[in-house]
Order: C-alpha cells, then sequence, then structure tokens
C-alpha cells in the first residue's frame, strides 16, 4: 500500500551505462527474433530453472558488494551531500560482465569481487528475490536496449540475453536511439521502476549509441518505531555550510541496537520485520572533530567494520533520539572516472574492449547515476537506476544505558540488508536547507 509522500523516507537512483561501436560502417545482422521492438517475454528466457540460496547469512555476497561499494563512495564523496546506490551500479555492471570476455571480463570480475561468475549470478539473483517484508520492500528491474543495426554475435542468446534473463530477470527493447520516442521510452521505463522518484532519468540520447544497459531499484520502508508527528519541531542543524533551521524528528526512550568506534557513536534504526535497517554515524564529540575529519582517516576496511560493529551490538535504551526530516538529490553524475579508478579501464577504450559475446567492437561510453532521498516520520521509500550506454568508433535486551543521539550536524548512513549484509544505499550529509 502506498503511503502519502508526506510521511516517509523517500530515495531514487538512476544509473545509466551506454555503449557504442568503434566503427561507424557494419553490417546490419540481427537475428531473427529480435528484429522487431521486443519485450522480456520474446526474447528473455526467465523460465529455465535457477537455482535460488534462501539463507544468504554466511554468503559472500557482502564480500562482494560491499568493497566496490565503499570504494565507489569515497571517490565520489568530495565534502558535498552524497546519496547513491552502490547495489543498483554494481547490478548494472554486473550485466555487462556477462558479455565481456578475456581481460575486460576480468578487470570487471575484479573491481566486482567476483572469482565464479556463475555463483556470482547465482548470489545476485537470490538477493534480488530475497526482500518478502511488506513494510521494508526492494524492488530491482533490469533491462537491455538495442539497435537494430547491431550485428549480433552468433551466440549471443546463450552468452548474454540468457543470463540476464535468467539471473537478472532483465526486459529487453528493441529501439531506434535516434528516435525522440526512445528517450521518452527510457524514461518510462525507469519512472515506472522507480515508482515515479526518478522522472525524467536523462534529457537526451546519445544518437551513437547501440546497446544500452539499466538497472533501477524501489525500497520501501516503515520504521519499526515510527516517529511521532506531533514530536517533530524546528531546530537547528549546525551544517558544514552553517545553521539552519530544519524540522527535527524526535524519540524519546526507545531502544535501538547503538555502538561507539573509536571517535564515532552509531545506531541501528530498523524498517518492518528488522530484515532492512538504517545506520546513522555522527561524532561522539563534535566539538573536536567533524564527520568529514573522522572519514578521511578511515581505511576502507574501518568503514566496512562499521557495519559489522552494528550488526553486532546490543539494543539500548536511547533516552534521546533526534534526527532531521530532509531531503536531498544527487543530480546525474557520470561514473567512468570513477570506474576507471576502481580499475576498470579496457571496457572504455574503443578497438581495445572485448565485448564479443555481445557484438564486434562494442566499448562501454557512459555510465549515469541518479539519486534522491526523502526522510519522515513514517519510514523510507527509496529507488535507484543504473544506465551503460555502449557504442562503437568507427537480538537480547540487556540492562539499559541512558544514552543520546542527536544528529544535528553532518552524519553518515547507510541502508543495508541485514541478512546478506549487503549496502544498499549509503550518503553522506554536510548541510541542509
Amino acid at each position: 500500500m502506498k503511503m502519502k509522500r508526506k510521511t516517509m523516507i523517500l530515495s531514487a537512483i538512476v544509473l545509466m551505462l551506454t555503449m557504442v561501436f568503434t566503427a561507424c560502417s557494419f553490417s546490419a545482422k540481427v537475428p531473427e527474433n529480435l528484429v522487431q521492438e521486443q519485450s522480456k517475454e520474446d526474447l528473455m528466457n526467465k523460465e529455465e530453472p535457477v537455482i535460488i540460496i534462501e539463507n544468504l547469512e554466511n554468503s559472500s555476497l557482502q564480500e562482494m558488494l560491499n568493497p566496490f561499494a565503499v570504494s565507489l563512495f569515497e571517490d565520489l564523496e568530495q565534502g558535498e551531500n552524497l546519496f547513491i546506490s552502490p547495489y543498483s551500479v554494481y547490478l548494472a555492471l554486473g550485466m555487462l560482465t556477462q558479455g565481456g570476455v578475456g581481460s575486460t571480463k576480468a578487470e570487471l570480475e575484479e573491481v566486482l569481487n567476483i572469482t565464479d561468475l556463475e555463483q556470482a549470478n547465482i548470489l545476485l539473483r537470490s538477493l534480488q528475490d530475497s526482500f518478502h517484508d511488506e513494510k521494508a520492500s526492494l524492488k530491482t528491474g533490469n533491462s537491455v536496449w538495442f539497435t537494430e543495426e547491431l550485428e549480433f554475435a552468433e551466440q549471443v542468446q546463450r552468452d548474454f540475453f540468457d543470463p540476464l534473463g535468467s539471473y537478472f530477470k532483465a526486459d529487453s527493447y528493441q529501439v531506434d536511439f535516434t528516435d525522440e520516442k526512445t528517450l521518452s521510452k527510457i524514461n518510462q521505463w525507469v519512472s515506472e521502476k522507480t515508482d515515479g522518484m526518478i522522472d525524467p532519468m536523462l534529457e537526451e540520447l546519445n544518437t551513437e549509441m547501440k546497446l544500452c544497459l539499466i538497472n533501477a531499484v524501489y525500497f520501501y520502508g516503515e520504521w519499526q518505531t515510527k516517529f511521532k508527528a506531533e514530536a517533530t519541531f524546528e531546530q537547528d542543524f549546525y551544517g558544514s555550510k552553517g545553521t539552519t533551521s530544519m524540522p527535527m524528528m524526535n524519540q524519546r526512550s526507545e531502544q535501538y541496537r547503538y555502538t561507539e568506534v573509536d571517535a564515532l557513536k552509531g545506531i541501528e534504526l530498523p524498517y518492518g520485520d528488522g530484515s532492512v535497517v538504517m545506520d546513522l554515524w555522527i561524532p561522539k564529540d563534535e566539538e573536536t572533530r567533524t564527520i568529514k575529519e573522522i572519514f578521511d582517516e578511515l581505511s576502507a576496511e574501518d568503514i566496512l567494520n562499521l557495519n559489522s560493529a552494528l550488526q553486532d551490538s546490543e539494543h539500548k535504551t536511547i533516552t534521546t533520539l533526534t534526527i532531521p526530516k530532509f531531503q536531498m538529490e544527487t543530480d546525474l553524475i557520470p561514473l567512468e572516472d570513477t570506474l576507471k579508478k576502481m580499475g576498470i579501464n579496457q571496457a572504455f577504450l574503443p578497438g581495445e574492449a572485448d565485448f564479443t559475446k555481445i557484438a564486434e567492437d562494442l566499448y562501454v561510453d557512459k555510465v549515469l547515476h541518479k539519486a534522491k532521498l526523502e526522510v519522515d516520520e513514517e519510514g523510507t521509500r527509496a529507488a535507484a537506476a543504473t544506465v551503460i550506454e555502449m557504442e562503437t568508433t568507427s537480538a537480547m535486551i540487556e540492562e539499559v544505558e541512558v544514552l543520546e543521539f542527536i544528529a544535528d550536524q553532518p552524519f553518515y548512513f547507510v541502508i543495508r540488508d541485514r541478512n546478506s549484509g549487503v549496502i544498499l544505499f549509503m550518503g553522506m550529509v554536510f548541510s541542509l536547507t
């Protein structure tokens, strides 16, 4: 059941990965079953039996996704508000990896921490299918868009489209990227998959694009312990760009998982049945060190350890819990430079990228990401999408301790799946208006 927008946390992220060719002239050779505009029923084989792992608690998912998430976040975080879904980016790159060959594939697998692609595919499909709580629901959509001019590899169905259908449940569409209607179709698809949160995703299309991969993620979660609207008051938020007056949500004497790690203190706020949570971290002593100063000194491993610190922490009574009711939006950002720094290089090089499981001479042109977040008294709604464009060149409750957690200053947060440990969304808030 949808809730009124004024009473929820809402986030949306879109990542776009597009591919082009390395040559302007090529002969069209499209498999017969792809000559018309396709839907998932026409092209994608989703009926083939797929192994689904029900219990992901001890799986390698967090070893695959979370180091990638932190590396991505660390490069993008530059002292300004940031909200992204590394989960969305990861799934889009996971689809891309299905078409990679040789060192192009090896680079992608190394950055994605994949040692066995088949096993990784099974885990990713299992993760996408694991969110069943109506009060903490994560829905994932994937799609591939391609031009009829693309000369597909002979075994493209087996090597690329079948894995996308079986493990990513992807939709497929044959389109004309020079037609303005295609832009509307892509934006409509993203809007539908993100419950209207990302609309439009794109203002224009690259007409040289030959293939496009899109991931969209939508999350809706109700706080397990909701904030009361009558306990929301205008209070000061001491941001990095100055003090502003913000509606601050308050609770008294509720029990949450709480811990302190070096200069930080963190709290875990559960949604629904507790399978998905939001972790918030603030300085223990904001007078001496800011969240930015603390995080600049943390290693990637230190940041990853924050998740396990709260995962394993005890419930404690929080005498005063105060967090802002706010909105933030990350505009469309290119991820190519960040991904290259992380080690994905050959995929972007015309003439060197090897995606011959899809077609000759394809390379990645752009990877785009967009996000939106709203936080309020009732819960969280979140959405994400990733687009890759390709071209060719020419627990137990113990005795309580009285504590306060007042997030009236810059803070770091993640939304994560407690079962698998995977980071779904992450952000840093420096200022609010």
